[in-house]
């Protein structure tokens, strides 16, 4: 949607364009994505006081249209993390730090982090069945740190009083709402004629529909209603709605398959299915609104 925006505001920066040129070759979206993502941070861009007209975060969270792609992607991250703790009986946690990479599509949702931080405590309540006592805080505005500066600053000052295994404190949901994974649990175990068991794809399936019952049914609702409190345009809560449902068990399938390729059926299982058909959901997500957007913009153009 903002390449060819993009390509002409750095066609005069020509090593810049270049790569850019390459990254399009690739049909890579994620290369192409994380590339576009970094090009405001660029020393030939900004020379040139560029960044502003290339900063593909910020376009993104001004257009409306796109941005519950990101929505729907941290609601279903922490819905996991929700069903995580209600499985595992912690506490609800109050504060969120996010850093890394993946902390800079949190700008893009919204740049107030109060405001995720109340649908963040929404999420948490109606999985966990409780009540907050306090405010939920989220925090991924670091000002001057980068969210990579941020995750390694966060190890250096890690206490060194006693040694963790990070293995003992890793836990990984099935993803069917029947608990954590074990050692008997392997690709084989939910493995059958070369695809996913039908009962597995059922119950994964339908903690997928939970989930969008839920992110669909906040979004409607009079206090946190996400056209009004994250600008989500309402046609695209629309097409969300339309798209979201369908094809979640082909997705997941799909999902299962591609992993296969990737490991040996006896290998103890590393990753919840919950995320399987998720990433194609968002793809189609993305697709829909794509054509709604070309859509919309032929017809003003005929008018």
């Amino acid at each position: 949607m903002y390449m060819n925006e993009i390509g002409e505001a750095i066609v005069d920066c020509p090593e810049v364009y270049s790569l850019f040129s390459d990254r399009k070759a690739t049909y890579d979206s994620a290369e192409i994505a994380s590339f576009l993502f970094s090009l405001c941070h660029n020393k030939e861009i900004r020379d040139l006081k560029k960044e502003s007209t290339v900063d593909f975060s910020k376009k993104l969270h001004q257009d409306s249209e796109v941005k519950i792609v990101f929505l729907l992607f941290y609601f279903a991250v922490i819905y996991h993390i929700a069903n995580i703790v209600r499985v595992k009986g912690c506490e609800m946690p109050t504060y969120f730090k996010f850093s890394g990479n993946g902390a800079k599509i949190l700008p893009i949702i919204t740049a107030d982090e109060s405001m995720l931080g109340d649908l963040t405590r929404e999420i948490f309540e109606k999985v966990c069945g409780k009540k907050y006592t306090e405010r939920v805080r989220v925090k991924y505005n670091y000002k001057d740190l980068s969210p990579k500066t941020f995750t390694c600053k966060g190890g250096l000052y890690a206490s060194g009083e006693e040694y963790v295994n990070i293995n003992d404190l890793k836990v990984v949901l099935r993803g069917d709402n029947s608990g954590f994974v074990g050692p008997e649990d392997t690709y084989r175990s939910i493995s059958e004629q070369g695809s996913m068991k039908e009962e597995v794809v059922s119950a994964v399936t339908l903690k997928i529909k939970t989930m969008l019952e839920l992110f669909f049914a906040i979004g409607s609702s009079k206090n946190l209603n996400f056209v009004d409190c994250f600008d989500i345009s309402k046609d695209s809560f629309a097409i969300a709605k339309q798209v979201c449902y369908s094809g979640i068990e082909n997705n997941l399938r799909t999902g299962f398959m591609r992993r296969l390729k990737e490991v040996d059926l006896d290998d103890e299982r590393e990753e919840t299915l919950f995320f399987y058909p998720l990433v194609e959901t968002l793809y189609t997500l993305s697709c829909g609104l794509f054509d709604h957007h070309a859509a919309t913009t032929q017809s003003t153009a005929n008018e």
